[in-house]
């Protein structure tokens, strides 16, 4: 044994070759006043550090077994680098660190227990007077005191727990889990996807790299997300979280919080109290959570939705709606800007866009939606919607139920989906799509592609050259003004070409055919169809003026001439011999029919059938007189 003694200086202290023999020796050090560094190695020496900042590290030489050591940092902050054995490290006065940062395996330390301590270096140890512990590389449990600690976890996935004091904890890399415990702490994750929770008194949160969840606890809060997908939950009292880089989710808890999204797409809801809430940069959503709470939002950067979905159902009278206007900027007590996107609530609203390009989403309850200018995406939802482009090509949804969709001006896109819905295309060459029930469609000024989808529905062209379809379902068409194109589809169903030079298709089932006026084009198709004249109008005996049945299936298919002249009596002629008299010829191979409705030499109608099918020609039976 030997006493190394050192000055009230600040001291360089190391027992390895006390008194020239390195080997293993129960030295005792004392480095009394300073700022000392003293290294013990082999044996179980006992150090006292003195006044000053000291730093004693237990370092046996290599060949050499580290003993158990006593030591005491005495007064002053202290850092004492653990080695082997089973040491009692007293650290006295002020703030002292012990650092197990050279384990070769996790440790478990707990600063409040007078218990011996495990794992690794850290291994019967035992901690007197400790404020802070470094851990290893691996997988450490550090727990603290009711002071205020300082706890490092390094590397490894880490539980570290600060209990009482206004606690510094730092996770380090690794999936961490830290609870801050009692008091005002700091808590950062470092890399890793780590998982903070503050608990109570005023915390700092920081997630640092990777997916993180932070919790604030009770107490004035806050947090910050770091880079990463992290969720933020502020809890209890006024809290103000930020999300940083990362699609990250801010919920704000119970008081007057302040939430910043950060970067990216963020999902950011203030809860109760009168909260200020900005998306910042990306594609964001920010909820409204009350009708009573004055919230702040901004939308910011980015294409920014508001979104009513989480408000508490409230039963409204009949008529009545819950206002959401972009313009106006303000629903109930929020006020609101920078928002180009809308879900609704539960409830009836009423959600009108502005001159944007915005995406409005009724949700359930029966909405009122109106896109107003802008490139819009209407969606009605559940419910019986009432949705309306307004002005630019708009893309419009009526959901379930049935609902009443309105395209507006340009070229619109309407989609009925589910229920007996009614769309119209107004304005602009619009495209409309019935869905799945009976619906009834109307494609407006311009060229509109109308299908009805499934469902019988009543399909209209309207003005423009038009083509509609019938899809499923016994449907009735109309091509009204313009030169329209008709289709069927596979069941019964109805087409009326209106005006001007149309082509129909019955397609499957059993149609009727009527091409009003112009030079029409018939096509029945499958089934047992019938080819309609409404007037004389309808198929003119001039160049390019009649019409063209392109298939006659004879004893199936039927020629309907009753609404031409009541009470005339029609029958197939061989010549025209006075009113009545139907009369065929075939030429190039085509059957021309030429109706006569009165005494004169002259047909008043005229068409031509392209094919005959099955045996003979034309004869009464295939004739509705």
């Amino acid at each position: 044994m030997s006493d190394i003694i050192g000055t009230n200086g600040s001291n360089s202290l190391d027992d390895a070759f006390s008194f020239g023999i390195p080997g293993f020796r129960n030295d005792r050090v004392a480095a009394l006043g300073g700022n000392d560094t003293i290294t013990i190695n082999d044996g179980n020496d006992t150090v006292f550090g003195g006044t000053g900042h000291d730093r004693i590290v237990d370092a046996a030489l290599a060949g050499f077994v580290s003993g158990d050591d006593q030591i005491f940092g005495e007064a002053g902050n202290d850092t004492i680098v653990a080695g082997a054995g089973r040491d009692t490290i007293n650290g006295g006065a002020d703030s002292d660190t012990v650092d197990y940062s050279r384990s070769g395996a996790a440790i478990t330390v707990n600063l409040g227990s007078s218990a011996a301590q495990s794992g690794g270096l850290a291994a019967g140890d035992r901690l007197i007077s400790i404020e802070s512990v470094t851990g290893s590389t691996f997988s450490d449990n550090l727990t603290g005191s009711g002071v205020a600690n300082r706890l490092l976890g390094l590397g490894g996935n880490d539980r570290i727990f600060g209990l009482g004091g206004n606690d510094l904890i730092d996770g380090g890399s690794g999936n961490d889990t830290i609870l801050g415990g009692t008091e005002n702490d700091g808590l950062s994750g470092g890399s890793g996807n780590d998982r903070l929770l503050g608990e109570s008194g005023a915390d700092t949160l920081s997630g640092g790299d990777g997916t993180d969840t932070l919790s604030g606890g009770t107490g004035n809060d806050q947090l910050a997300g770091g880079t990463g997908n992290d969720q933020l939950d502020g809890g209890e009292h006024d809290d103000r979280l930020a999300g940083d880089a990362g699609n990250d989710a801010l919920s704000g808890g119970a008081g007057h919080d302040v939430l910043t999204g950060g970067a990216d797409a963020d999902t950011l809801a203030g809860g109760a109290g009168n909260d200020t809430v900005d998306g910042g940069s990306g594609n964001d959503v920010v909820q409204v959570e009350s009708r009573a709470e004055a919230d702040r939002l901004e939308g910011g950067a980015g294409i920014d939705t508001l979104s009513f979905a989480s408000l508490p159902a409230v039963l409204l009278p009949p008529g009545v709606f819950n206002g959401i206007d972009l313009v106006a900027g303000r629903s109930f007590a929020t006020t609101y800007h920078g928002f180009e996107n809308v879900i609704g609530s539960s409830g009836a609203d009423a959600i009108s866009g502005d001159a944007l390009g915005n995406r409005l989403e009724g949700g359930a309850g029966g909405d009122r939606i109106d896109g107003r200018d802008g490139v819009d995406t209407l969606i009605g939802g559940s419910g019986a919607d009432t949705v309306a482009g307004g002005r630019g090509a708009d893309a419009l949804f009526g959901g379930t139920e049935g609902d009443q969709l309105s395209g507006g001006d340009d070229a619109d896109r309407l989609e009925g989906e589910a229920g007996a819905d009614r769309l119209a295309g107004d304005a602009g060459n619009d495209t409309l799509s019935g869905g799945f029930d009976a619906d009834t469609l109307s494609g407006g000024t311009g060229n509109d592609l109308v299908s009805g989808g499934a469902g019988d529905d009543l399909a209209q062209g309207d003005a423009g050259d038009d083509r509609v379809f019938g899809d499923g379902g016994a449907d009735a068409l109309f091509g009204d003004a313009g030169a329209d194109q008709l289709s069927g589809g596979s069941d019964a169903d109805r087409l009326d070409g209106g005006s001007e030079n149309d082509l129909l298709r019955g397609g499957d089932g059993a149609d009727v055919l009527i091409g009003g006026t112009g030079a029409d084009t018939l096509e029945g198709g499958a089934g047992a169809d019938t080819f309609v004249f409404l007037t004389t109008l309808d198929s003119l005996n001039s160049v390019g003026g009649s019409d063209h049945i392109t298939r006659f299936e004879l004893g199936v298919d039927r020629i309907d001439l009753s609404a031409l002249a009541p009470g005339a009596e029609f029958h197939l002629a061989l010549v025209a011999d006075g009113a009545g008299a139907v009369v065929t010829n075939v030429v190039n191979g085509a059957t021309v029919v030429s109706v006569f409705t009165d005494a004169d030499a002259a047909p008043d109608l005229v068409f031509q059938i392209d094919a005959l099918v099955g045996t003979g020609g034309l004869t009464e039976a295939d004739f509705l007189f």
